[in-house]
């Protein structure tokens, strides 16, 4: 397999030679380049190319931020992290649409070889480059236009409510995504990660949230033109319910609260890769959403060849590249295929959103399951657990 590049950037040419000797160990998984400031950083890259880049935030002559956005510009393929103890709240801030991801400083080298360990890992989920700098692009996701506007007006009101942004924000697909990423940054160091957007809401506060939507700009609206088959209010109403058989089944299976947590923010986000499909390929992904039933795994099939990746995976990547836990993001990635339900945490993912189409006939055509699929999942030997958590989700 070939070694990943990794670029390291720091002003601090010690701390540099600190960095080499801690990650000596990964030479044979990686190929690293260590570069001490900005513009050396740029000069390394004009003659070699590199998956990530690692960059401290406080630099002279060209910060890190500065340099990341040379880099989303000219390099849009890599993934950016950034490394820092700075605390000025505007320049972190602004700094979240720009990295993928911030790791505190300082930072221990067990946690900084786990992010670059989880990046490397992810790259292999996607065999599209046209899709991996497209979303290695987004700083944004497109979000319902109602809920979009109403999240502006409070806002920008000086009596705005935490408590209806949160409403607002737990009510979008995307609005969701993006604050659960944000919150859960190294910057704001909680220790444990949080999986409800309220909750998430409520610990950033107001006056961050503002200056995020406001001057930062971390949503956006959703601009239909003429898309007869794909609903963002639907999404999401799905990936609701998904997430609500999913906390029903990792009860029933008596998991702990971080894998009942990863399970439910899963089956959540579970669609996420359709609104990054359906914002930059809107005719072509509203065309095949017309001609496939929503909720099966041949939809899945035909999008990979369309696109060269399911929408599973594109929004696995996606959360990977934007830190959310591995687990959740392979839950995501695996949640059509029933090869992967003897993981009961991908079976769960998997189960919640094929009851989820079966009980609501509005949101797709899930039916019964395919002949593929209850061959593997009679296989596993595992119909009957199957059959057990249909009961719990879908009873009357």
């Amino acid at each position: 397999m070939e070694r990943k590049r990794i670029l390291f950037v720091d002003d601090n040419k010690n701390l540099l030679e600190g960095l080499k000797r801690m990650l000596r160990g990964m030479r044979k998984s990686w190929k690293m380049r260590f570069a001490e400031g900005g513009e050396e950083a740029l000069c390394i890259l004009g003659g070699e190319s590199f998956d990530i880049i690692v960059t401290d935030m406080r630099m002279p002559v060209m910060s890190g931020l500065e340099l990341l956005e040379k880099v989303k510009v000219g390099y849009p393929h890599m993934a950016r992290v950034i490394l820092s103890g700075h605390t000025d709240q505007d320049q972190v801030l602004k700094s979240t649409c720009i990295a993928h991801q911030f790791l505190a400083k300082p930072s221990d080298v067990e946690s900084l070889k786990a992010c670059v360990l989880n990046l490397c890992d992810l790259q292999a989920t996607l065999d599209s480059q046209v899709l991996k700098d497209l979303i290695a692009d987004l700083s944004t996701l497109p979000s319902i236009p109602s809920a979009y506007q109403a999240i502006m007006e409070e806002i920008s009101c000086e009596q705005g409510s935490l408590k209806r942004v949160g409403k607002i924000i737990e009510q979008d697909l995307s609005m969701t995504t993006k604050i659960l990423h944000l919150v859960n940054s190294a910057f704001f160091g909680l220790p444990r990660k949080i999986t409800n957007p309220s909750d998430a809401a409520n610990l950033l506060g107001i006056d961050i949230i503002r200056s995020l939507v406001l001057a930062i700009g971390v949503f956006s609206q959703f601009k239909m033109t003429g898309m007869k088959h794909f609903s963002l209010d639907d999404l999401f109403a799905h990936g609701v319910l998904t997430g609500s058989h999913a906390m029903k089944i990792a009860r029933a299976e008596s998991l702990d609260k971080e894998m009942t947590d990863s399970i439910c923010m899963a089956g959540l986000l579970h669609d996420l890769g359709k609104v990054v499909l359906a914002q930059n390929f809107q005719q072509q992904y509203d065309d095949l959403l017309g001609t496939v039933a929503d909720g099966t795994a041949e939809l899945a099939e035909i999008e990979k060849q369309v696109f060269g990746a399911s929408h599973g995976e594109v929004g696995g990547y996606l959360l990977g590249l934007w830190g959310f836990p591995p687990k959740s993001c392979h839950s995501v990635v695996f949640h059509h295929d029933a090869t992967r339900f003897a993981d009961v945490e991908f079976g769960a993912v998997y189960a919640a959103n094929f009851f989820a189409h079966q009980c609501c006939d509005d949101l797709g055509k899930g039916g019964q399951l395919s002949e593929r699929d209850h061959a593997a999942i009679t296989g596993l030997e595992l119909l009957p657990k199957f059959e057990f958590w249909e009961t719990i989700c879908c009873r009357v």
